[in-house]
Formats: C-alpha cells, sequence, structure tokens
C-alpha cells in the first residue's frame, strides 16, 4: 500500500514540472532590442515649423573690390620683449618707437643713472691707480739699479781683505789686468800701487752708480724710502775707503751709522746726495 502511494506522488511531480515548462514565453526570456543612433549632419538643421522660412534661390553678384570697416590693430602680447634697465635713473632720451624694427644691440634708449655714473667714476679711479703703480714699481726698480750696484761695490771694497785672507776675490780681472797686479800680490795682502788703482777705479764706479741713483731716489715715494736708507752708508764708507790702507778698511762707528740712516730719514735727498 505504503509503495503504491510513493509511486503515485513521483508520477504526480513529474506530470507538474513538464506542465510548468510548456507554459513558459521565450520573449519574455529574451534580451530588450538595442537601440541605434544616427549622428546628424552638421550643415543640417531642422525646425519646427520650417513653412514660416522663406527659400530664396543663391545667385552669383559682383561685390566691391575692399571693405572699409573700423577696427583697431593691437600687438601680439605674445611677441612683446621686454625692456629692462640694469640701473635706475631718469630717461633723457628714446631713439625707438612703437612699431620701429629694431636689431640687437641697437641703442633704444639713454638713462642717466647716478648708479652707473658712479660706478664708472670707480673704475676710472681704478684704471688710474694702477696705472700709478705701474710707473711708481717701474720708478721703483729704475732707483734700485743704480742705488744696488753702488751698495754692493762699497759692501765688495769693505770685504776685499776678508775676501784675500780666504783666497778669493772678486775683483774683474780685467780692471787686474789693467793695474798689472797679481792674484799673488792680493793673496799675500800687499798694498801695491796697481792694488790701490785698481780698488781706486771700483770706487768710482760705485760713486758713478750713486749720482745716477740720486734724481730717482728723491722723485720716488715716501712709503718705499726706508728700503733705500742703507744706501746713506755708501758714500761715507767709500770717503774711509779712500783714506785708509785696502787691508785694513776703516769702519763707520755704529753709532754715526745710525745718525747717517736718521738723518737720510728726514731728508731722502741725503740717501745718495
Amino acid at each position: 500500500m505504503n509503495k503504491k502511494l510513493i509511486w503515485v506522488l513521483l508520477a504526480a511531480g513529474l506530470a507538474g514540472t513538464s506542465c510548468g515548462q510548456a507554459n513558459t514565453d521565450p520573449k519574455a526570456e529574451a534580451p530588450p532590442p538595442a537601440q541605434v543612433e544616427h549622428e546628424q549632419d552638421g550643415s543640417v538643421v531642422q525646425v519646427d515649423h520650417p513653412e514660416q522660412i522663406p527659400l530664396v534661390t543663391a545667385v552669383a553678384r559682383s561685390s566691391r573690390p575692399e571693405l572699409v570697416l573700423t577696427g583697431t590693430v593691437a600687438p601680439d602680447i605674445s611677441r612683446n620683449v621686454p625692456v629692462i634697465s640694469l640701473a635706475s635713473g631718469r630717461v633723457v632720451d628714446i631713439h625707438a618707437r612703437l612699431g620701429d624694427t629694431v636689431q640687437k644691440g641697437e641703442l633704444l634708449l639713454t638713462v642717466r643713472s647716478a648708479d652707473v655714473s658712479g660706478g664708472y667714476s670707480d673704475y676710472r679711479k681704478a684704471v688710474a691707480d694702477e696705472t700709478l703703480r705701474k710707473d711708481e714699481a717701474h720708478a721703483e726698480v729704475v732707483a734700485a739699479g743704480p742705488a744696488g750696484m753702488a751698495y754692493a761695490i762699497a759692501g765688495l771694497l769693505r770685504a776685499f781683505p776678508l775676501h784675500a785672507g780666504r783666497r778669493q776675490f772678486y775683483v774683474p780681472i780685467e780692471l787686474l789686468d789693467r793695474h798689472k797686479v797679481r792674484q799673488q800680490d792680493i793673496f799675500a795682502e800687499k798694498s801695491s800701487a796697481g792694488v790701490k788703482a785698481a780698488l781706486s777705479d771700483l770706487r768710482a764706479l760705485a760713486r758713478e752708480h750713486l749720482r745716477a741713483a740720486h734724481p730717482r731716489i728723491v722723485a720716488l715715494r715716501r712709503s718705499v724710502i726706508p728700503a733705500f736708507l742703507p744706501v746713506a752708508l755708501v758714500r761715507p764708507s767709500l770717503d774711509r775707503l779712500e783714506r785708509s790702507d785696502p787691508f785694513a778698511p776703516r769702519e763707520i762707528p755704529a753709532w754715526r751709522r745710525q745718525w747717517l740712516i736718521w738723518r737720510a730719514a728726514r731728508n731722502p735727498a741725503r740717501i745718495a746726495g
């Protein structure tokens, strides 16, 4: 009895399923139709009431060769080039106007500026100072040449006996040959007439250089005079050497040396005068 009831229920369920599938609508399950939008022609204008717009046939007509209108000419802002002055001042002259064609490097305007004038004045002053320094440096070199030669010869004459004792001599050989002086006489410290004559020529050469240095030293600026003060000892040394034996020179006392340098510092004309 139970088995018959189960088979009856299964048969009823299968019958219901087949009936439901037979009643389904396929159109309801289909996707909606696609809507195609056509692109409009931009030259075609649609109006609501076209009958209210009159139509005229296009015909050819001759027009005027030129058209006179009122307008405004404005410069192209994107092509403007600003003109900026590097210094402040007052514009005193304008060399180019609006609309003129100009070239690179062309003078456009003249500006009177105190900054530029002051800078240019400082530049000219610097150039003048540099020129003056070059002239002064040249004058110092010109004065140092003969002054140095006189000082060196005087020192060589004072050290003559010291060099002879070391069997050294720095007297030009031409000068010794002229006065027929032998090296052995110098090394033997013989104060011959030839030795005295040769040293006398050296003293004369030193005095000649001293005379050449005198006007040049006087013309020097005061700031470089201390460098030339030792030259003030040259003339007194030459005078003492002339009155003494070549191998026993008379030196200037220390107090007198200081006095000579002090006097020359107060009056540069006494350095080589």
